[in-house]
């Protein structure tokens, strides 16, 4: 069933508006309903069950950059509830919402059951606190709800919501009903365009001053035009469209180009062309060459013979990352006498801080398409200073990961991936792709070790609607460690060269499964807190394994919850504070050929991934790969699996069956996964590769 703003804000129909009281710390009590709004469409969760008559709390989750805040703001002017954004606060913690209410002098009101209240940006604010207090915060917004019969409706990205459902349904035995926002479809990206394209007539930029009238007198060629555009975005976007003309960044980013072609009826065509490659990138050069003519335009004779290498794509990009990053500008006028360069630079400096990437302060970007723009090209620039200052920028969590960061890595590799990419930027990659979920997606990162020093590293999105997975590889150098964030799950990695490390932290937080085995492991953080939030989920271990381990924290006793379990391996990892988790290997001294034939046993048995229907499954192509099965013996090995029934090839696919794996092979998952090998498993891969010495 589908719903939308209206049905949402019935349940808030006994608020009434408080307008004594001023805006300040993230409460916001004044209305400002908008013209240019398109109703989101919203979704009931069949997985996060809850019941919406009589609910207390209301959950709303949807990808980043779908427009949760955009509704969150709405629904608030829509109702008068008061519209709370998180992201304004410092810390969260227990009795921050009574507090507040108490602060602003309206607990009373809030009591009396006239006051509403709409929370935005959970995500954001989770970044900034440590389990306890989030939990403690929840706790206060339960506390809170049973002051008052209007539900409190909370607003946050897809993992966080997860999150926050599991910890209200089982500490609080409170069922939330879970709406998720649906992606734009056809007709309301059509309408989304129309309505940016009259705010940006509105606007003082140069650029724009011919839209006003031309949207008046040539409307219906707008209109067509728009409709072909969107079209046009379908089709070069395929199975996935909703990736990318479902998001309001990248709608707004077609506007600003739409919006600086002066002939109607040339739209399309323009857009067209602009579209024949990768999308994302392309639509962001086209602004950046217009940029790059508007400013030349204004250049005098002199500068004529320099022009075409003034004010480049990449010029611009490095501005726009040094003042994304506070840094100061790179000098990049070698061409120019030095008469022409203070000339120059005040032109530059005159047009940079209105630059379409940017918001009109000059500071921040305009929408998260262009953050990713710059991002990516800063993360592979050459020069040092900014790309590390963009990876600092990115593994901080002074923001929540930019959900289009991603595809422009996969863009710039040719639209498969496939280019080279620094290790350290690999949990940076991951956590973009992790923040485009929708409930019930899955995303999982696998590296491995391949030729030549270097990693295989690979991506697999995973959809609710049984589809094949999407499946994106790079190619590592392997020279600096796997960098990961500070929330992870789902992750894959076995390296005997590289080393693993996880951003310093307070606290770190692992989702099963995850499965790490390198050569050094580094975790800087105080706390280490180990659970699954998805409690059906088969695989519920994490297990860590390196031949050294670094830390400049002291970390406490690791607290593993209800539904997870943890291993760990290494030559400290009997002692304090691991002791009780620590997986000495019972079966090390196997022949150093049956030992090769179990790495790739393993790496066979993890790379199958859940599928659709609840089989296990993975294409044969990657199963099949000399990078897999290493040779002679892996090729005997993954032969004697098939025949006898372990896995089972079906058209392009290998299937899993994990009964027979445990009757055939003498193995269970969690046994392959920890390398705690039976008598019967070492027996059956021996005969398989036909060794019996």
């Amino acid at each position: 069933m589908e719903y939308k703003i209206d049905d949402i804000s019935a349940l808030l129909s006994g608020v009434h508006v408080i307008s004594d009281n001023e805006d300040g710390d993230g409460w916001f009590f004044s209305q400002d309903l908008t013209t240019d709004y398109v109703p989101a469409r919203l979704s009931l969760n069949e997985s996060l069950s809850g019941d919406i008559n009589g609910a207390r709390i209301i959950l709303i989750s949807a990808p980043g950059a779908v427009g949760k805040s955009v509704l969150a703001r709405e629904l608030s002017n829509k109702t008068g509830s008061i519209y709370l954004d998180l992201s304004k606060a410092s810390s969260i913690a227990g009795n921050y919402v009574i507090g507040g209410l108490a602060n602003k002098d309206i607990l009373s009101a809030w009591n009396s059951g006239t006051v509403g209240l709409i929370i935005d940006s959970l995500d954001e604010a989770r970044l900034r606190v440590t389990q306890d207090s989030f939990e403690d915060f929840l706790l206060d917004v339960s506390n809170v709800s049973k002051r008052n019969k209007n539900p409190i409706i909370i607003f946050g990205r897809v993992g966080i919501i997860e999150e926050a459902w599991l910890i209200l349904s089982e500490n609080h035995d409170i069922n939330c009903p879970v709406f998720d926002i649906d992606f734009f479809n056809e007709s309301e990206a059509t309408d989304f365009i129309e309505k940016n394209l009259l705010r940006l007539s509105e606007s003082q930029r140069q650029e724009y001053k011919h839209l006003s009238s031309s949207l008046s007198v040539h409307s219906q060629v707008y209109k067509s035009s728009i409709r072909g555009v969107v079209d046009e975005l379908k089709e070069i976007s395929g199975a996935e469209s909703t990736r990318f003309f479902g998001y309001a960044p990248v709608l707004e980013a077609v506007s600003k180009v739409i919006g600086t072609i002066k002939n109607p009826s040339r739209i399309l065509e323009e857009m067209k062309d602009i579209l024949s490659g990768e999308m994302l990138l392309s639509i962001c050069k086209a602004v950046l060459s217009r940029e790059q003519g508007k400013l030349t335009q204004q250049l005098p004779e002199k500068f004529d013979s320099t022009k075409e290498s003034l004010y480049s794509i990449d010029e611009q990009l490095d501005r726009l990352a040094c003042r994304l990053f506070n840094l100061p500008p790179i000098d990049s006028m070698s061409m120019l006498s030095g008469d022409l360069i203070a000339l120059y630079n005040d032109a530059v400096e005159s047009m940079l801080p209105q630059h379409p990437f940017l918001d009109g302060t000059g500071r921040k970007v305009a929408s998260s398409v262009f953050e990713a723009c710059i991002l990516s090209y800063a993360l592979m620039s050459d020069n040092k200073i900014i790309s590390n200052a963009a990876k600092n920028y990115c593994l901080l969590g002074v923001s929540t990961p930019n959900p289009f960061l991603f595809d422009f890595f996969v863009e710039s590799g040719g639209g498969h991936g496939n280019s080279i990419i620094n290790s350290s930027y690999i949990g940076i990659l991951f956590d973009s792709a992790l923040s485009k979920l929708k409930i019930n997606d899955s995303a999982t990162l696998i590296v491995n070790d391949d030729e030549d020093m270097r990693l295989h590293v690979e991506f697999i999105i995973s959809n609710s609607n049984d589809e094949d997975p999407r499946e994106i590889e790079f190619t590592s150098d392997g020279y600096s460690p796997i960098v990961l964030g500070t929330k992870v799950g789902n992750v894959f990695i076995n390296t005997e060269s590289s080393d693993v490390e996880f951003v310093s932290s307070e606290q770190l937080e692992l989702f099963s499964p995850i499965s790490i085995s390198c050569d050094c492991l580094r975790i800087n953080s105080e706390k280490l807190i180990v659970k699954s939030v998805k409690k059906d989920e088969g695989n519920t271990s994490v297990i860590l394994e390196a031949n050294r381990f670094e830390s400049t924290q002291t970390i406490s006793p690791p607290l593993v919850r209800p539904g997870a379990e943890l291993y760990v391996n290494w030559p400290s990892s009997e002692g304090f504070p691991w002791s009780a988790f620590s997986n000495k290997l019972v079966n090390s001294n196997s022949d150093d050929r049956v030992a090769d034939a179990l790495r790739v046993f393993r790496r066979i048995v993890m790379a199958f991934r859940s599928h659709s229907k609840g089989r296990l499954a993975r294409l044969q192509d990657k199963i099949n790969h000399a990078r897999m099965l290493r040779g002679e013996d892996g090729r005997m090995l993954l032969s004697q699996l098939v025949e006898d029934g372990v896995i089972s090839p079906e058209n392009h696919m290998y299937y899993l069956e994990p009964n027979l794996l445990g009757s055939v092979a003498g193995a269970s998952f969690l046994q392959v996964n920890t390398k705690n090998y039976s008598d019967e498993t070492l027996q059956y891969v021996a005969r398989a590769i036909k060794h019996t010495a």
